[in-house]
C-alpha cells in the first residue's frame, strides 16, 4: 500500500513538472514570436520612410502615463524615437509602435496613433499631452522624452508656441 502511494506521488510530481515546463515553454515561445513580429514591423516602417529625411534617436528614456476612468498606467522604458516632419514615432522592443501625430497619414508597422493637444520642451524633456481612445474608453496620456545629452536640435520639430518653456507643467 505504501509503495503504491509513493509511486502515485512520484508520477503526479512528474506530471506537475511536465505541466510547469510546458507552460513556461509556451510563454517563451509566444514572447519570441511577438518579438520577431514587432521587429519585422519596425523593418517595414523603416523601409517605408527610407527615402524621407528623418532623425533617429536610440535608447531614449521614455515615460508614458495613461489616465482613464477605468485605470491608470505608468510605463518607463528605453525607446528608439523617430522624428519625421512633425510626426514622432516611439519604437520599443516587444511593444507596438506608437505614432504621435496631427496628420492623417498612415504608416505601415504602426499599431497605435495618438493625436496630441500640446507638445512642449521643458528643460531637456519633450512633454506631449493628448487623448486617444481604446475602444470606447477615452484615455488621457502624457509622454515625456528625456533628450538630455543628445546631439539633437528639437527646435526644428516644434512650432513657435511649442518652444515656450512651461514652468508649471
Amino acid at each position: 500500500m505504501i509503495f503504491r502511494l509513493r509511486f502515485f506521488i512520484f508520477v503526479m510530481m512528474n506530471d506537475l513538472y511536465i505541466l510547469v515546463i510546458g507552460f513556461i515553454t509556451i510563454l517563451v515561445s509566444i514572447n519570441a514570436i511577438l518579438h520577431f513580429y514587432i521587429k519585422r514591423q519596425h523593418k517595414k516602417f523603416f523601409r517605408f520612410i527610407a527615402g524621407r529625411e528623418y532623425v533617429l534617436l536610440e535608447k531614449v528614456e521614455t515615460q508614458i502615463e495613461k489616465y482613464s476612468k477605468m485605470n491608470t498606467k505608468l510605463l518607463y522604458r528605453k525607446s528608439n524615437i523617430v522624428f519625421l516632419d512633425y510626426e514622432i514615432f516611439i519604437l520599443t522592443c516587444n511593444k507596438p509602435t506608437i505614432q504621435i501625430q496631427k496628420s492623417e497619414e498612415v504608416f505601415p508597422g504602426v499599431f497605435k496613433r495618438f493625436s496630441f493637444n500640446s507638445k512642449r520642451k521643458i528643460n531637456d524633456h519633450l512633454k506631449i499631452k493628448g487623448v486617444f481612445y481604446e475602444g470606447f474608453i477615452k484615455t488621457d496620456y502624457i509622454i515625456s522624452l528625456n533628450l538630455k545629452d543628445r546631439n539633437f536640435s528639437l527646435e526644428e520639430y516644434l512650432t513657435p508656441s511649442e518652444k515656450v518653456k512651461d514652468l508649471y507643467s
